[in-house]
């Protein structure tokens, strides 16, 4: 809780860019670039609130670009993902097994590069119906555009996929799946 990474370089690897388990409140990952690895940015912590990722170049990772898995906010405290640039990752570029988050004014383009089905730019969903997650999430003011996908039933730009509900998506500005 209460860590800033800041201004940070974080290349290669074998695992996760950042990689972020346990407590995730007030956390604050803004101004890096994370990119040439398995994966940007991992936050599996049962509570992000306060969760900032913001201003930071996350590309060319293997998977995901950014994946919150498994993390709930609030909505008094809403976690946050914006102003990112996010492209060219493997998988999806911001992926959302979370709930209570806003993702705004991000870049998101140019992911799927690895060739696998179920990938979008945005992907917000639940793993099963009752794990509360998915759900109260604000997707605005981002460009998604040329996402990859194989098999042609995902690669969307945006998703709100299986078991997620009641969430915002606005203003978008989308181009080529």
């Amino acid at each position: 809780s209460h860590v800033t990474l800041t201004g940070l370089d974080i290349a290669g690897g074998q695992g996760f860019g950042v990689h972020v388990q346990g407590a995730a409140a007030d956390l604050t990952i803004i101004g890096c670039a994370i990119h040439h690895g398995l994966a940007g940015i991992y936050v599996e912590a049962p509570s992000i609130e306060g969760l900032a990722i913001v201003a930071n170049a996350i590309h060319d990772n293997d998977m995901k670009g950014v994946w919150l898995n498994g993390a709930a906010a609030t909505a008094a405290r809403p976690a946050v993902v914006a102003g990112n640039q996010v492209w060219r990752n493997g998988e999806s570029g911001i992926a959302l097994h979370a709930s209570h988050v806003l993702v705004d004014g991000n870049a998101v383009v140019n992911n799927g590069l690895a060739g696998l089905p179920g990938t979008s730019g945005i992907h917000v969903f639940g793993v099963t119906e009752g794990d509360g997650m998915g759900w109260f999430n604000q997707v605005s003011n981002n460009l998604v555009a040329f996402q990859r996908e194989p098999d042609g039933f995902d690669g969307h730009g945006i998703q709100l996929d299986h078991f997620s509900g009641q969430n915002t998506v606005c203003l978008l500005y989308t181009s080529r799946r």
